[in-house]
């Protein structure tokens, strides 16, 4: 593949404000200071300033195109930002990540990326590859971020679509078209009508408004997804579109988005009714680095996980954690209540998290 484009800022698009959002929450969540991060896809250099805000140590950007690279790496450069940073020209899915770099750049903490990610899923050996990369780059218990248009939600509105169109009965059939979906705020239009939602390649088009072209995107099929993470090594922490997490931390970014300039809130930061049609067509995806969990005596259990568990691990995630971690966990838990006999926490998510904390003392 010869390259995505480098995005190009639209201050004055909607989607472009949502998206830098988006992002922008993700990293104030997930980053810390002194973290190593691994941005795929990096061209253009849109987020140095957002790495910089979030008083990171190490960058290490990652695109296939070559004047991605040059353009990130001029902007780093010149503005002087206060973490080292490393820079590479390779493809996420198409080559192999930790030979191409043989120990040149470090573990990270965070691998993102935060564009194109839906552009991998247009055949399963390159999303496997992706996700391969992303579990070599990480460090055991780091996470992996991404943002895609949320397939889900575009899915049920094309099917919707298309059964409004061959319903004989309705009397909207000559004002809809099949492939393509209109709102407000979007226009998405597929290529070849479909009956099944296709695990890989499926393309099609969407246009926001105010943005002059369109842009080529692939349906990411979250179930595959999430199988081909596990195979590499990550575990599945969230699949959350961004109404769904508005909704959940209002009080948390209320500020960010209503400053963001997208009109999008009334006066008490609560979503308009138009406003989840456009930010319902974007989601998160959040994955962790496997940590080989394993219980003593049987096997020792990866010391990061205690760190994530008591120190790093986002509150707004905790849940979904403890609920990866007590799907490893129960088989030794039951053993250790019938050999023991002892009077043990409970087999539930709290009853995990008690036996976790209680082995790690």
């Amino acid at each position: 593949m010869s390259g995505f484009p480098i995005p190009t800022p639209r201050t004055e698009s909607t989607h472009y404000r949502i998206y830098e959002f988006a992002k922008t929450a993700l990293i104030k969540i997930f980053s810390h200071p002194y973290v190593t991060v691994c941005d795929l896809y990096c061209g253009g250099g849109v987020d140095i300033e957002k790495w910089e805000t979030a008083q990171i140590a190490h960058y290490i950007g990652i695109d296939v195109s070559n004047s991605g690279i040059s353009e990130i790496r001029e902007a780093w450069e010149s503005q002087r930002k206060n973490y080292n940073a490393e820079f590479f020209d390779a493809d996420p899915c198409a080559e192999n990540l930790q030979m191409q770099l043989q120990e040149k750049a470090d573990q990270a903490d965070l691998v993102c990326c935060l564009q194109h990610l839906q552009m991998c899923f247009e055949t399963e050996e390159r999303a496997r590859r992706l996700l391969h990369n992303v579990s070599a780059l990480l460090k055991p218990g780091g996470y992996f971020l991404g943002i895609t248009p949320d397939s889900s939600t575009i899915w049920a509105k094309y099917q919707k679509n298309v059964e409004a169109y061959h319903n004989k009965s309705t009397s909207m059939k000559p004002n809809i078209v099949p492939n393509c979906i209109r709102s407000e705020s979007y226009m998405i239009t597929f290529e070849v009508e479909e009956e099944k939602f296709p695990l890989f390649g499926k393309k099609y088009q969407l246009k926001f408004a105010n943005d002059i072209p369109s842009e080529t995107h692939c349906l990411v099929h979250f179930p595959s997804l999430i199988r081909l993470a596990r195979e590499a090594g990550l575990e599945y922490v969230e699949i959350q579109n961004l109404t769904e997490f508005y909704d959940d931390n209002r009080a948390q970014f209320a500020g960010m988005l209503m400053s963001s300039g997208t009109n999008l809130l009334d006066t008490r930061g609560r979503l308009l009714p138009r406003s989840y049609d456009v930010l319902g067509v974007v989601l998160f995806i959040i994955f962790l680095q496997n940590c080989h969990l394993q219980l003593y005596p049987f096997c020792t259990i990866h010391s990061s996980a205690f760190s994530l568990l008591q120190v790093s691990i986002p509150h707004l995630y905790f849940k979904n954690l403890i609920r990866m971690l007590s799907h490893h966990l129960q088989p030794h838990y039951c053993m250790m209540m019938r050999e023991s006999g002892k009077s043990l926490p409970g087999e539930t998510t709290t009853g995990m998290v008690a036996l976790i904390r209680h082995l790690s003392d």
